[in-house]
């Protein structure tokens, strides 16, 4: 895809031409996770980032970047860690859908309060999903991303995929504790003994750092 360039001219004459043909994208046929930059970001209030995008590229047979808008629906899946969400907290943490501009569709992932991995799940719909379903009955008047279930992607959708792009982890220590085992005391002679001594650290949350 892009701008083409053709160049025409007749030497005899000393005449040349220049004509312009803009080369677009066929149907979107896949959609790809582009590696977010940073992958790891902390819990709320942990010193550190705090959110990263995740951003999804469409493509069409010929592995171009698709010229036309499509609609990505995102969902982060239950297996999540606590609190984590999607660009703004509203309505439905866990959903988000964004129209692709030149191929690309971003949105604004969010930590929470737990620290692990957060599975999603992309796919990818025709920029009029919404007026097809509704015009279908398959989405009733009112309905929109928070409603695309199996069923819709079955009908409408045209590819996806589950990755696990993010991982939270936990912020700075705020608090700890130090502990003895006593039952393990050795005497190690001259009055003096070895005592077992561990420490445990924990950040804002009671995540264990």
């Amino acid at each position: 895809v892009g701008l083409t360039q053709i160049i025409g001219t007749a030497p005899s004459y000393n005449l040349a031409d220049t004509i312009y043909i803009n080369l677009t994208s066929t149907d979107a046929t896949s959609i790809q996770l582009v590696p977010p930059t940073p992958s790891e970001i902390t819990v709320q209030g942990g010193g550190g980032l705090e959110a990263t995008q995740i951003s999804m590229e469409i493509r069409d047979g010929s592995d171009n970047l698709v010229t036309e808008p499509f609609l990505v629906h995102y969902r982060i899946l239950p297996t999540a860690p606590i609190g984590v969400y999607l660009n703004q907290q509203d309505e439905n943490y866990f959903v988000e859908c964004a129209e692709s501009s030149n191929g690309q569709a971003t949105v604004t992932l969010n930590s929470g309060t737990q620290p692990g991995s957060v599975p999603i799940r992309a796919e990818l719909y025709p920029s009029n999903l919404y007026e097809l379903a509704i015009a279908d009955g398959a989405l009733g008047d009112g309905e929109g991303c928070n409603d695309i279930n199996q069923t819709i992607y079955d009908i409408y959708g045209i590819a996806s995929l589950e990755a696990v792009p993010v991982a939270v982890v936990t912020g700075a220590p705020a608090f700890g504790e130090i502990n003895y085992s006593y039952i393990d005391v050795i005497d190690i002679g001259g009055g003096l003994y070895e005592v077992p001594l561990s420490i445990s650290l924990w950040d804002f949350y009671s995540n264990p750092v």
